[in-house]
C-alpha cells in the first residue's frame, strides 16, 4: 500500500513539475524505482525464499538485466540521443504507461532468474 501511494505521489509531483517545466529526471528515475520494487513485490514469496539463501541463476538474467539498463535510463536522454521520430522500439520506453510496466516487468523477470525452478 505504502508503495502504491508513494507511485501516487511521484506521479503528482511530476505532473507538477512537467507543467513547470523543471527538471524532471530524478522524478521519472524515482517512479521507475517504485515501479522496479513493485515487480519485487509481486513475487514476494521468490523474494523471501532468496533471503533465505535459495539461489538458482537461469536464463532470465540477461533479458533481465538488458531491460534493467533500459528502463533506469530516462526518457530525456533517449529523445536527446533518438530524437522523437524513432520506430515502436524505441517509443515504447518514452511512453509512460508502458515504461510503467516494463518497470515492473523487470523486477518479476529478476526475481524469477534468481530463484530455484518450481
Amino acid at each position: 500500500m505504502i508503495l502504491l501511494y508513494l507511485m501516487v505521489e511521484t506521479y503528482e509531483e511530476l505532473r507538477e513539475a512537467n507543467s513547470r517545466k523543471d527538471n524532471i529526471r530524478f522524478l521519472l528515475t524515482k517512479m521507475t524505482l517504485w515501479g522496479f520494487l513493485f515487480g519485487l513485490l509481486l513475487e514476494s514469496e521468490k523474494v523471501i525464499a532468496l533471503t533465505l539463501g535459495n539461489f538458482n541463476l537461469n536464463w532470465l538474467l540477461a533479458p533481465a538485466m538488458i531491460l534493467l539498463v533500459f528502463i533506469f535510463i530516462p526518457r530525456t536522454y533517449v529523445l536527446h540521443w533518438f530524437g522523437v521520430e524513432d520506430p515502436f522500439y524505441i517509443w515504447m520506453f518514452l511512453v509512460p504507461d508502458t515504461h510503467m510496466v516494463l518497470s515492473i516487468l523487470a523486477g518479476v523477470l529478476l526475481v524469477r532468474s534468481l530463484s530455484p525452478s518450481e
